[in-house]
Parts: C-alpha cells; structure tokens; sequence
C-alpha cells in the first residue's frame, strides 16, 4: 500500500503538472493579446501601417473607423463615392479610442483574475474572444488576405477552451484531496486508479506503550504491519 500511495502521489502531481501548464498557457495567450492589441492601436494612432498578430480585432477597427469617419486619412483614400459626406466631429474618434482601451483592459481584467479567482474569468475571456472573431468575419469575411487572423483567432479560442478544461480538472482535483485527504496527507486521489481501497492502513500508527528504544516509525510500523 505504501508504494501504491507513493505512486498515487507522483501520478497525481505530473497530472497538476501538465494542467497548470495547459491552464497558465491559456492565461499568457490572454496576455499576450492584451499587448498586442495596445501595441497595434498605438501604431495605428501614430500612423504606422504595421500589424502584429496576437491581437485582439475590434479595439483595432475601433479606432480604425473613428480615423476614417473623420477624415483622418490621406485625401486620396476618399474617393467620389464619399461626396457630400459630412465628417463627424474629432470626439468621436477620441470616443472609438476609449472603448478599445476599455475591452483591452477588459482582457488585461480576465488574466488577472483568472490567476487569482480561477477559470471562470477564463470563460469570460474566451465569450470576449469569440464576439471578437465573430465581428472579424463580419467585417472582412474570409479571404487570403485574412486567412492568418482567422488562425491566430481560432488558435486563441481553443488554448482558452483548454485552459477551461484544465481548471475545471485542476479543481475537482483540490476538491477531492481537500475531502479525503485532510486526515490523511497520503491518501492521494490517482485519476487513473481513483483512491486506496484501505486507506486507514496509511495513517502511521504511533504505539505510545513502546520500549524506549523501540523503532517507532512510519517506515518500522509499515514493515511491522506487512509482516
């Protein structure tokens, strides 16, 4: 039984090992398009051409519209189809800017949370991310040009799906050794093999009627038991 246990234990912390790894992953991709997609409205504000993928669609096309219906693009890009067009006012660009700093922020919200209150803001940040990928294919549709975005989009939503699962395993697990485990630190939960059938034979027994010189511990007693 104490090489079972023993095994139990390993199994279980490589299992916690591979879905923190999974559930940590899905919290540095939300991350990493929290930067990028600050990164690539700060480009797009001071007049940069340059995209960077990891980034987040509709805090980019926010600022993107507000910049076109003002009239802040090259004079050659309004072709006469924008004839008589009346351009709206700078606040309304200064409001588009706003509104995807405030969904950025959103984003940069979930990853913290999500360390420190668990999945749940995971799930938050992949409805977030799908509302976004949806109004990518609204406004671009799909093409050569975009094949890349829809990638990385779909990339996104499915390390955030597997950092659901992850945290939705990693707390039965908690669950289930915070139950069983309390009296018992070596009665581990073994996803493949669930729980010792006789785990009272785990807990030291402690002979307090002992010889002073009598071996009394855990690894004496075992041995004593077993024979």
């Amino acid at each position: 039984m104490g090489l079972f246990n023993k095994q139990a234990q390993n199994v279980v912390l490589s299992e916690k090992d591979k879905l923190l790894k999974r559930y940590n992953g899905a919290c540095m991709n939300i991350l990493l398009v929290v930067i990028f997609s600050a990164v690539n409205v700060g480009l797009l504000i001071f007049g940069s051409d340059s995209y960077f993928l990891f980034s987040a669609s509709i805090p980019y096309y926010l600022p993107m519209f507000g910049m076109l219906y003002t009239g802040k693009y090259p004079a050659e890009y309004y072709d006469e189809s924008w004839a008589g067009f009346e351009f709206l006012g700078e606040g309304f660009y200064t409001a588009t800017i706003v509104v995807a700093a405030v969904i950025i922020a959103l984003y940069l919200l979930c990853f913290f949370l999500s360390k420190k209150k668990g999945y749940g803001w995971l799930i938050v940040a992949i409805i977030l991310f799908a509302l976004d990928t949806a109004a990518m294919f609204y406004l671009v549709g799909f093409s050569s040009e975009s094949i890349i975005d829809i990638l990385f989009h779909g990339w996104v939503i499915v390390s955030l799906a597997s950092g659901i699962s992850a945290g939705k395993k990693l707390k039965n697990i908690s669950d289930e050794e915070a139950f069983f485990g309390a009296a018992n630190p070596a009665y581990q939960y073994n996803p493949q093999m669930g729980y010792p059938e006789n785990p009272q034979q785990e807990i030291p027994y402690v002979n307090n009627n002992a010889a002073p010189n009598e071996d009394t511990s855990p690894e004496a007693v075992q041995k004593n038991i077993e024979q």
